[in-house]
């Protein structure tokens, strides 16, 4: 089964910080300046830049992990490692970056209006 799509522990622990609206904004923010950086990964990988990949797919992990998403920061983690290793942009787990993103997208989307009901 490996890792949680999402660590709602995480999410509930920024909905406890008082401020019920700062959970939405977060997840507002992160779907606004992720989305980017997934073009930015692509046109790497097509541009063949091992660096501005490796950039893109750390800043994407820090702020996916923020939010708890344990299986996609995992994934990024590994990408990055290999990127970082290899210089190059062949990495057969980049396949399987979009539909972890969304994934981790609609968790968050879910657990968002959960928490705030």
């Amino acid at each position: 089964m490996g890792m949680a799509v999402i660590d709602t522990e995480v999410l509930r622990n920024i909905a406890a910080l008082g401020r019920p609206a700062l959970l939405g904004s977060l997840v507002d923010l992160y779907l606004e300046h992720s989305r980017p950086l997934l073009a930015t990964i692509e046109s790497a990988v097509q541009g063949r830049e091992p660096i501005g990949l490796a950039e893109a797919l750390h800043t994407l992990k820090s702020s996916s992990a923020n939010l708890g998403g344990a299986r996609l920061t995992e994934l990024l983690r590994e990408c990055e490692a290999l990127v970082q290793e290899r210089g190059a942009v062949v990495v057969p787990q980049l396949a399987r970056l979009p539909a972890a993103y969304h994934e981790f997208c609609e968790a968050l989307i879910r657990e968002r209006s959960a928490l705030a009901a």
